[in-house]
């Protein structure tokens, strides 16, 4: 460590030191508690890509050109600012960021571990920063809130044209899409004039779909534009369902508690409120079709695995309408008329077994021409019951 950071290691303030190379070459122990990133993992890292840092606007400001360096360049002062930072979970922390650019050595050599800047960042608290960010529902039709859970609506709003293209920059997670990429998937059959055209209207619809009160000329908290490229911005991450959908299968999964893998369940569950964008989808072409089958078989087998752990902690009832529940969505699942079977097999609702089994066999009779397996336990109930 050099004598600079020699004097900065027992500050309060969270420090990262960067070399030439822009890699991390020092954090200290409060950069690892306001972050949650060990300076293990930070060390040797770039460090735009380590803090993925954002404006209060939410617009991106980290990058291998940062304007830090080109003031540094241009030897000019650097102000303090307020940037949000992403911490080990993806969560943003918004911090006052301070910059000092370090004298270097003669004759060092551009690689070294030599600081060239520190940055110093505290955690700012009670302070009133507007909240720009969007709880985006894509499971069933597409359903937008905002921040203080007013919907996203009016005429604009209504058009297919400006949900596709909002549903395009959602899902690219706040990436940028190049103009050239959004007209392909919108308007693929026009000129590239005529294109442009349709781009930039409803680039505006959907502006004024998100913030009504924009005034006209004042620049969006959400739909950013820079050297050809849009990107769906703000000052946190937008909240998306169907992460927290799959995101909860895994963690329900990983649970080797039954009550705590039966709580993350039914929260992921919940959230399905239909196919994946099925308002768009079919008009629009906007979405992947295989995506939205992906999805529903991942909730049909999320709830299967919902119900067998119903049986496990004996809740018949939630076990059984869980099944049913699959049924209603796909009459041909063989397993989950196994598993009501199986709830009926040795009680007194033995016909109900039978019905179900009679159900799915003429299911797949007539449509898929499929056998039953001999192995299920209706063909077992079947034949107790002197059906077989």
């Amino acid at each position: 460590m050099d004598s600079t950071l020699d004097i900065l290691a027992n500050t309060g303030d969270a420090v990262c030191a960067i070399n030439k190379e822009k890699r991390v070459v020092y954090w200290n122990s409060a950069a690892e508690k306001i972050l949650n990133i060990t300076a293990e993992d930070a060390i040797g890292q770039p460090c735009w890509e380590l803090m993925k840092g954002k404006t209060v606007k939410g617009q991106p400001f980290c990058a291998p050109d940062c304007p830090i360096h080109s003031r540094i360049n241009k030897q000019e002062a650097i102000p303090h600012f307020d940037l949000w930072i992403e911490d080990k979970n993806g969560k943003a922390v918004l911090t006052n960021f301070s910059t000092i650019s370090v004298p270097q050595q003669k004759n060092s050599h551009p690689q070294s571990d030599q600081a060239v800047i520190i940055h110093l960042m505290r955690a700012v608290k009670n302070r009133d920063v507007p909240q720009h960010h969007l709880r985006i529902n894509v499971l069933g039709p597409l359903n937008v809130l905002r921040t203080d859970d007013s919907k996203v609506d009016g005429k604009y709003w209504h058009r297919a044209k400006v949900r596709g293209l909002f549903i395009l920059l959602a899902l690219k997670r706040g990436k940028p899409a190049t103009r050239e990429e959004l007209i392909e998937a919108l308007w693929p059959e026009l000129d590239s004039t005529t294109a442009l055209r349709n781009l930039n209207t409803t680039i505006y619809n959907l502006r004024r779909s998100l913030e009504p009160q924009l005034k006209q000329g004042n620049e969006s908290n959400y739909i950013f534009y820079e050297t050809g490229h849009y990107w769906l911005g703000g000052s946190q991450p937008h909240w998306i369902d169907v992460d927290a959908f799959t995101l909860g299968i895994q963690q329900a999964r990983m649970e080797t508690a039954v009550d705590k893998a039966i709580y993350h369940y039914e929260e992921a569950v919940k959230l399905y409120q239909g196919d994946y964008l099925v308002d768009l989808i079919t008009t629009t072409g906007i979405g992947s079709a295989t995506e939205q089958t992906r999805l529903r078989q991942l909730f049909l087998n999320a709830l299967e695995e919902l119900g067998n752990l119903y049986q496990l902690y004996e809740q018949t009832e939630k076990a059984r309408n869980t099944y049913l529940k699959i049924l209603a969505i796909d009459p041909h699942r063989e397993s989950a008329y196994h598993q009501l079977a199986r709830l009926s097999h040795g009680t007194n609702t033995l016909m109900d077994s039978v019905a179900y089994c009679q159900r799915l066999a003429a299911a797949l009779k007539d449509e898929l021409d499929l056998i039953l397996s001999q192995e299920m336990p209706c063909q077992e109930n079947k034949r107790r019951s002197g059906k077989l």
